[in-house]
This record gives structure tokens, sequence and C-alpha cells, in this order.
């Protein structure tokens, strides 16, 4: 039995991670990064968008990634997005109410949308 597991046996249905690279000028190949994705978080972050108070606040949700395109870095929740904390238990005890709640106060669609199926 495995006191302290690194990985969670399972993952968010919202959560998918890929690989982006991060050219640096002293290295002769670029620097491989893991890039995670919450498919609800961009959602909430479309959301907020649409309504004036909420643009401020979504732009603090992302971050530029190597690639050059932001992506959110925070949940609903006000947590970051990681392989190791995005689970089924944080979705339903702190996202999903997270999304509702936030964007409800700002006025906004709090419809969860379904997960996307994994490919």
């Amino acid at each position: 039995m495995e006191l302290f597991p690194i990985m969670p046996n399972e993952r968010c249905p919202y959560f998918s991670m890929h690989v982006g690279t991060v050219p640096i000028a002293e290295l002769q190949h670029p620097l491989r990064v893991p890039i995670c994705r919450c498919a609800l978080t961009e959602v909430f972050i479309q959301r907020l968008r649409a309504v004036p108070k909420g643009y401020a606040f979504a732009s603090l949700l992302e971050a530029a990634p190597p690639d050059g395109q932001p992506h959110p870095v925070i949940g609903p929740d006000m947590q970051p997005i990681t392989q190791a904390t995005c689970t089924p238990e944080r979705m339903y005890a702190r996202c999903k109410p997270g999304f509702q709640d936030i964007l409800s106060d700002f006025g906004a669609d709090t419809t969860v949308p379904e997960p996307e199926p994994l490919l």
C-alpha cells in the first residue's frame, strides 16, 4: 500500500494534458513541458468574458504557455489545474460548485457543460 501516492488513480473528466515546447537559445533541442487543460474552466472563462464585469476577472485565471496561446491555469475553485490535483472528488466538491457560484455572482449562465469524450 502506497501511503503518499504521487498521482491520483482517476482524473477529472474535464482534465487533459499535452506537451508543449520552449525554445531555449543555449540548448540544441527545445525544452518539452506539460500543458494542462481544463475544459470546464475554458467554458467558465468564456462565460465570464461574455459579461462586462467578468472580463478582467477571467484574465486572472489564464497564463501564456510556451506556444503563445493563453490557457487556464486556475480552476473554478480558484486552485491550480494540475495532473495531480484534478480528480473527480475535487470536481464534485469544489469545481462544479465554484463554477456555478461565481458565474451566478456575475449574472452569467451557470449550466455545467458535460465533459468532452476522451479520445
